[in-house]
């Protein structure tokens, strides 16, 4: 297979995917999984008119991989996407076989959950509620409301980053009721709900309010409840994983907390089972199937009862800068 020819078959698989429902940060994964591939043939050691994924190359890319990412878990993705992409290219009659089940299946690492616990999220909590209190200009205010709704909506609801992107003003339901709650619509599966803490419904309401009133001034129309602006103008509704991911980055950084998204989602379900939810409600609310495994958290729980023990919603009145 030509250089070239390989790359119109990766954005032809793209393609394939993004029509068949998969999510953008899946996609957005493949992409990267790509480049990582490209970037080792494009080695003067493979830089050859026709590319032969024989045993010797198979192998030299693990071990390629192997060098670059220590998480053995990267590696296991990584050649899973292959495994897809060749799959794809044999339904396609576009390869004879698929090379990459000659290479022995890595099995899963586990690794232990990190989540952020009560005293980085009260610091988080409280750099956000100042930054929006000293804001200079109402476009400054909403991007810190923003970021404020985001870290709520993660740490109350459990909510991935994929899931954050598309929400709209609709997917939001007795708002003005004791039990609010979030509609999620998977890409593969029906929709479903995640209750909201009642206390944080006006503040939510509220957040809606204010980005009306920008987007009428912007003369811009949306129903995402997430934007991409600047300092002086918002440019579009919606946001992508990567965009929350760097907002997550920067807020880490002003506020001396290590905090990921993943990190504050991990804090979510920790709260969940400190509350004793049933755990057929918390895989439903995180979106796993029903096979999904809880040791792991389990056993750090017990690791770290004292902390887990603490967790639970952030104190109302250091909200109140919303209103």
């Amino acid at each position: 297979m030509e250089f070239a020819q390989l790359k119109l078959q990766q954005q032809n698989f793209l393609h394939q995917y993004e029509q068949v429902g998969k999510s953008q940060n899946s996609l957005k994964c493949y992409r990267l999984d790509f480049e990582c591939l490209n970037q080792f043939l494009l080695n003067p050691k493979f830089a050859q008119a026709q590319i032969n994924f024989d045993q010797v190359t198979l192998e030299s890319f693990e071990q390629y991989l192997s060098n670059k990412y220590p998480n053995a878990n990267s590696v296991r993705r990584k050649l899973q996407t292959l495994r897809l992409f060749f799959d794809y290219l044999v339904r396609e009659h576009s390869f004879p076989e698929n090379p990459i089940k000659k290479l022995v299946s890595r099995p899963k690492q586990l690794l232990p959950p990190a989540p952020n616990f009560m005293p980085d999220l009260l610091k988080v909590n409280d750099y956000l509620n100042k930054r929006i209190a000293e804001a200079s200009t109402s476009k400054e205010r909403l991007q810190f409301m923003r970021n404020q709704i985001l870290f709520i909506l993660i740490y109350q609801c459990g909510l991935s980053v994929s899931q954050l992107g598309p929400l709209e003003r609709a997917h939001f339901i007795n708002m003005d009721t004791d039990s609010p709650r979030v509609t999620i619509h998977p890409p593969r599966r029906g929709p479903y709900t995640v209750p909201i803490n009642g206390k944080y419904a006006s503040v939510i309401r509220n957040y809606f309010a204010i980005l009306s009133t920008e987007q009428l001034k912007d003369q811009i129309e949306f129903q995402q409840i997430f934007f991409n602006s600047n300092s002086f103008k918002l440019i579009s509704g919606g946001i992508s994983p990567r965009g929350i991911e760097d907002i997550f980055k920067r807020i880490s950084s002003a506020a001396g907390v290590a905090m990921t998204p993943k990190s504050l989602r991990q804090s979510a379900v920790f709260r969940w089972l400190k509350e004793k939810h049933p755990l057929t409600n918390i895989k439903e609310w995180m979106g796993v199937a029903p096979s999904y495994n809880f040791s792991l958290y389990a056993q750090y729980a017990n690791i770290r009862a004292n902390e887990v023990a603490e967790f639970g919603d952030l104190p109302i009145g250091q909200l109140d800068t919303l209103h």
